[in-house]
């Protein structure tokens, strides 16, 4: 027999965070911007695992970019 899969209870902003590799601090600004979507359960933010990864992929090419022009000498974050 057959369970149904279990319902995606999302990350809390911690996690989300952690996975993203920043601050809790600049996720919730990105969270309050609605950059990346986000739903209250029980009391607390969660993140939708689908958003998450959809948005660290987003998240990952833009830090590629930057790093690409670092190494061209076309932009600095100093």
């Amino acid at each position: 027999m057959l369970s149904p899969a279990p319902k995606d209870t999302g990350f809390s902003t911690v996690q989300a965070a952690e996975i993203l590799g920043m601050s809790h601090s600049y996720l919730l600004k990105i969270l309050e911007n609605e950059a990346l979507p986000s739903y209250e359960a029980g009391g607390e933010r969660r993140i939708r695992t689908e958003d998450l990864m959809e948005y660290k992929k987003r998240w990952e090419a833009v830090e590629d970019m930057i790093r690409l022009s670092e190494e061209m000498g076309l932009y600095s974050r100093k």
